[in-house]
């Protein structure tokens, strides 16, 4: 009787596909990627100057002047570093970062700090060991600085940090 019942359905108006996309990154030894950007997330800037700051090891956001965050995916910058187990690497990054908008205007993000496989955030530089698989986690926070009368659009700017396998 089923099959009957089901006999009688109409067929499909139509097939859809969906599409989606595949990453994999593998990493030679003595190297370091980048697999996620520093992003400040969507901010209304009040009439006086104000900072946003993430914190690398955490996450956690903190703003001052007034400064309300309005949606977007605020996040650390994320490295994976890998090589020879236990290696020393020494690391080094900017101080700070200048974000520009097209059509002008400019913000800096500063007071950079990094965390190491999730430890206490510090300043972008120093030697530290490779774990026993032969990673090393990075996650880089910092202060964005935003101006009075700050002007509205989108700003964005880049760095570089660079791994040293001693």
């Amino acid at each position: 009787m089923a099959v009957a019942q089901c006999a009688g359905w109409a067929a499909p108006a139509a097939a859809q596909n969906f599409s989606g996309t595949v990453n994999v990154v593998n990493l030679l030894p003595n190297t370091i990627v980048g697999h996620e950007d520093l992003d400040f997330g969507n901010v209304i800037a009040p009439v006086a100057a104000a900072t946003l700051t993430i914190n690398p090891q955490t996450g956690a956001l903190s703003t001052t002047g007034g400064l309300v965050l309005a949606g977007g995916t605020p996040n650390p910058g994320e490295f994976t570093g890998y090589g020879t187990a236990n290696r020393l690497v020494v690391i080094n990054g900017p101080a700070s970062i200048t974000l520009n908008r097209t059509g002008g205007g400019s913000m800096t993000a500063n007071t950079l700090r990094m965390s190491v496989n999730g430890g206490t955030p510090r300043v972008i530089s120093g030697a530290h060991r490779l774990d026993a698989a032969g990673f090393i986690f990075l996650k880089i926070g910092g202060r964005l600085n935003v101006g009075a009368g700050q002007l509205q659009g989108s700003y964005s700017g880049s760095y570089v940090i660079t791994a040293n396998y001693l």
